[in-house]
């Protein structure tokens, strides 16, 4: 169509409105060096050594700032997912509940019974309980816990 053609040089020629944002140095070291990031994650490399490492060699959030582990992990992720990653998704608590029962040793109602005390040898330090002997009863009866009202007349 000709407007279509129209309506592109138009859309090209349009000055943005507000203030351009530049992507900052740590994006861009981000894009450049993903594989490297994403190999050296692999092997147990954390994201305050990759930070340190940004900082060493001069490289500047947007707002002039040294960046840190968190602000790294989001912009990797960032770029991760522009790049048509997949998020990593949790899954329901049925379907957990589900895998834990699967995985969860069975137990046979026969390891649970308890065994007859015949059964266990007795350890060489025991010694039997002393036996308490009981109280005799009170010979006089309890006082009351609370005492009627008197009534006045």
């Amino acid at each position: 169509m000709a407007g279509d053609a129209e309506f592109a040089a138009k859309l090209a020629s349009l000055v943005p409105a507000g203030r351009i944002r530049d992507t900052s140095a740590v994006r861009q070291r981000i894009r450049a060096t993903f594989d490297s990031i994403s190999s050296a994650r692999d092997i147990g490399v954390t994201w305050q050594q990759i930070a340190d490492l940004m900082v060493a060699d001069g490289v500047l959030t947007a707002d002039g700032t040294s960046p840190t582990a968190n602000e790294l992990r989001a912009l990797y992720h960032l770029e991760k997912y522009a790049r048509g990653g997949k998020r990593k998704r949790r899954p329901s608590i049925s379907i957990r509940r589900a895998q834990k029962a699967e995985t969860a040793p069975q137990v046979s109602p026969a390891q649970t019974a308890p065994s007859p005390a015949g059964s266990i040898p007795p350890s060489p330090s025991a010694q039997p309980l002393p036996v308490l002997e009981e109280e005799p009863p009170p010979t006089q009866p309890a006082e009351p816990m609370f005492r009627p009202a008197k009534i006045r007349k």
